[in-house]
């Protein structure tokens, strides 16, 4: 195709062999660039007469946000996962230590007038129930997950239908900041490797076509 246009144009073969390459990786450029646009522009709908511009992805903001909060509710954003990574995660000391200091007012107003008693049975190792009563908590903390799991799935449910409701509501540019900005970076990888595949069926058309003549 490229022979043939250059050739329209009176150009001279031997300027068409270095030409063709360079022609083609500036399609493949092309191309890609216009194909990762289209996915994004316009955010909004734009209708010019009987033709509507919208981006690809822009078109199918019910379908992604519902897909989106399905991810984040049962996937990510799953009690077993948020749990283990309070208890077990880098800050898990600080969450058992927010465990104890919150259980000892209540064993202490528990105890009432009996807490001397117990201070005195108990001696030494009266200040270390809080933390037994706390680590007693997070080592049930799965079992009640396990045993609660049809609770846990019905505000999993709900959470989903939040996060899709809410994307459901983002306007349009703030839809098209949210899909784009994870790709924006990594877009010129994209539009490059166009440019040198381009390039290279350029080069292979050449190297063909020098060797049919």
């Amino acid at each position: 195709m490229n022979t043939i246009l250059f050739s329209a144009f009176g150009v001279d073969w031997t300027v068409a062999i270095l030409l063709i390459p360079v022609f083609s990786g500036v399609i493949g450029y092309g191309t890609n660039w216009v194909g990762i646009k289209m996915m994004f522009y316009p955010a909004a709908p734009k209708k010019f007469g009987p033709i509507r511009l919208h981006g690809l992805m822009m078109r199918r903001k019910a379908d992604i946000g519902h897909e989106y909060a399905q991810i984040f509710a049962h996937d990510l954003l799953t009690a077993p996962k948020i749990v283990d990574r309070m208890l077990n995660g880098p800050g898990g000391d600080r969450t058992r230590k927010l465990i104890a200091d919150t259980i000892t007012p209540i064993i202490e107003r528990n105890a009432g007038a009996a807490r001397h008693l117990v201070r005195i049975a108990a001696g030494k190792r009266y200040e270390e129930i809080p933390a037994t009563v706390a680590d007693t908590a997070v080592d049930m903390a799965p079992g009640f997950i396990t045993e609660h799991a049809h609770f846990i799935q019905q505000r999993q449910d709900k959470l989903a239908r939040l996060i899709g409701r809410r994307m459901g509501e983002l306007s349009w540019p703030d839809f098209q900041r949210l899909m784009r900005s994870p790709f924006e970076q990594d877009e010129w990888i994209a539009i490059m490797v166009g440019a040198l595949l381009g390039f290279g069926a350029g080069v292979l058309q050449v190297a063909v076509t020098l060797g049919g003549l």
